[in-house]
């Protein structure tokens, strides 16, 4: 099962993943439809995802420090500073809309468990 696993994230496709497992594609295509085996290539995409979002968060402090730099040099031309600023309002903006998302989010998770809590003390 590793192996099918590891060859479905390497290659782009099915076929290719079934001629390097040496495993039928229409196998690894019932296989992926199986609970347990979906689980686990999608915990598998999983991490390599998380891989990546820590390499861009990385990433993402030097471009912010970029950008300001870019949008507070006075010698940059103005359409570079104007774009560095609008990226940084833009970014600014998303984060502020997910912060907002996830407060809610945690505001109605909380209201929902207390509100079974509540119905379990009236039984």
């Amino acid at each position: 099962m590793n192996v099918a696993i590891a060859a479905l994230l390497k290659c782009p496709t099915v076929e290719a993943a079934a001629q390097v497992t040496e495993i039928p594609a229409s196998t690894l295509r019932r296989w992926r439809t199986k609970p347990r085996f979906a689980t686990a290539l999608c915990r598998a995409q999983e991490e390599i995802l998380q891989g990546v979002i820590n390499e861009l968060r990385t990433a993402g402090t030097a471009a912010a420090t970029t950008l300001r730099k870019i949008a507070g040099d006075t010698k940059s031309p103005p359409a570079a500073r104007v774009r560095a600023s609008v990226a940084i309002i833009n970014l600014l903006l998303k984060a502020h809309q997910v912060e907002v998302i996830e407060m809610r989010l945690t505001a109605l998770e909380a209201r929902r468990r207390d509100s079974g809590r509540y119905r379990e003390a009236l039984r």
